[in-house]
Parts: structure tokens; C-alpha cells; sequence
């Protein structure tokens, strides 16, 4: 079973986030997505040093596991689309902490899976896992984006 954190995260400014997300402007499509789905990985990897807007999210993060941030981006993925299975592992930085912060979970919006087991997230849920998990997310069935922002931290 891999190691697998989970806390609820709430923060001041989420609605305010969620606007900054609407400026497509910042995302591009992204290979590990499937369909329609959109991440700012490509143009906007270091968001939290890129925009203020994270500032508040990338600290209470940061506090919860005495780390620095590596990276970090925004994932939308819209009705039927999902992110197919990879790992953050780099031989440049091993034992990496890779994370996800669930900024909108509709119902049936899909769950995270690391190394085959189904994780049960809700919106607001951080969640941390090791580089090396193999992970992906099962299909939005929903009507509306699941958005995520992810992150790798050192």
C-alpha cells in the first residue's frame, strides 16, 4: 500500500482562485490529460511564485509538511476526460512529495488512484504521495470541471 496523506484544507480565497482559473490564457492541453482537459503545466508550472493568488494555498501546504515547493500547476478536466497513469519520480530530485489539492470535486467528477487503489477524495482535500506512486484519475462523469492543483515539493 503506498504512503498516502489526506487532509481537508480550507482557504480564504478559493472563489478567487477559481476566477483566476477561467483566464484559458494560462493553460494549454497537456499529454498526460485526455480529451478537452487543460493544465498550466507547459506555460505556467510555478504557480506558486508565478501568481499571488496562490500565495495563500502554497503556505498552508508548505506548512503542513515542512517543504519547499518544486513546482506547481492547475489541472481542469471537463466532463469525460481523466489523467492517465504516471509518476513524478526524476533521478535529479528523488523522494520527491508530490501532491493534489482538490480546488473543485463535483460528485462523480472521478477519484485519484495510486498504484491501483481508488482514493476516495472530496473537494478541499490535499493529498500527498510519494514520487515513485504510479497514479492517474478515473473518468469526470460528471456534468461539470473537476479542478485540481498539483504540485511536487523537495
Amino acid at each position: 500500500m503506498p504512503m498516502i496523506e489526506i487532509c481537508n484544507l480550507k482557504i480564504e480565497n478559493k472563489e478567487e482562485i477559481k476566477n483566476f482559473l477561467k483566464n484559458e490564457l494560462v493553460f494549454t492541453s497537456h499529454k498526460l490529460q485526455t480529451g478537452n482537459a487543460i493544465s498550466t503545466y507547459e506555460t505556467y508550472g510555478r504557480l506558486f511564485e508565478q501568481f499571488d493568488v496562490f500565495n495563500e494555498l502554497s503556505k498552508l501546504i508548505s506548512e503542513k509538511v515542512n517543504m519547499p515547493f518544486m513546482d506547481m500547476w492547475a489541472n481542469i478536466n471537463p466532463p469525460g476526460t481523466n489523467v492517465r497513469p504516471h509518476n513524478h519520480y526524476s533521478p535529479n530530485h528523488p523522494n520527491s512529495l508530490v501532491g493534489v489539492y482538490y480546488l473543485r470535486k463535483p460528485t462523480n467528477s472521478g477519484n485519484l488512484i495510486i498504484e491501483g487503489e481508488v482514493i476516495d477524495i472530496q473537494e478541499d482535500d490535499v493529498i500527498f504521495f510519494n514520487d515513485k506512486d504510479t497514479h492517474w484519475t478515473q473518468k469526470n462523469k460528471s456534468n461539470e470541471d473537476r479542478i485540481t492543483i498539483s504540485f511536487n515539493m523537495l
